[in-house]
């Protein structure tokens, strides 16, 4: 962590509070974190993770809850569905 005189000298040059250097340090710090934590992980399992994280901050840092629609999750465009159209006429 940076001390005091260092964060005030920071905050002063960049002409915002120390209150928002600390606030940057200490989010610099839990990223740094969470992306120590994701090296050991595979893909799929930091995907599940980079989600879950998502809803997290989105939630306010409460549990996610899981919400369920019934909307399809790929919408082919135009490019696509010419191509299918292709592969079916062969």
């Amino acid at each position: 962590m940076i001390d005091a005189s260092r964060r005030r000298r920071i905050a002063r040059g960049s002409g915002t509070d120390p209150e928002d250097v600390s606030g940057l340090c200490k989010q610099f710090l839990q990223a740094r974190d969470m992306m120590k934590s994701m090296a050991g992980m595979s893909v799929m399992d930091r995907m599940k993770f980079g989600s879950q994280f998502a809803q997290m901050s989105m939630a306010g840092g409460k549990m996610p809850t899981v919400k369920t629609s019934s909307a399809p999750k790929y919408k082919p465009n135009k490019k696509d569905k010419r191509k299918d159209r292709k592969r079916k006429s062969r």
